[in-house]
């Protein structure tokens, strides 16, 4: 599947599955309605900075966003999700723990 067809057939679900109309996703994605219709309808795909405010807007990676199946990971990505929803103060929090934890691991 090409990457205008993998990225249009997902962000057509993603919007639908989270019941939002092509305005409320043109919103999201800073774009216009008409924008968003060409993704859904393979005619483009967004420029990297979209195509990131929109992953991390639905907590899924940009190689799932553009097809790559092997990255679709749902454990990742609630994790994802829980995070771009933190504040300032839980955000940092969150990092020195996960710096702890990392220092502990041997890679």
């Amino acid at each position: 599947m090409s990457t205008n067809k993998a990225f249009g057939k997902r962000i057509r679900k993603l919007r639908k599955d989270n019941n939002l109309t092509l305005e409320e996703m043109s919103k999201i994605a800073g774009l216009s309605s008409s924008a968003v219709s060409n993704w859904e309808q393979n005619n483009a795909v967004p420029n990297v900075d979209t195509l990131l405010k929109i992953s991390r807007y639905f907590g899924k990676s940009v190689d799932y966003m553009l097809g790559n199946e092997y990255y679709a990971n749902n454990d990742m990505q609630a994790i994802f999700r829980g995070l771009n929803n933190m504040n300032d103060k839980e955000s940092q929090k969150t990092l020195v723990l996960l710096n702890a934890v990392f220092d502990d691991i041997a890679f």
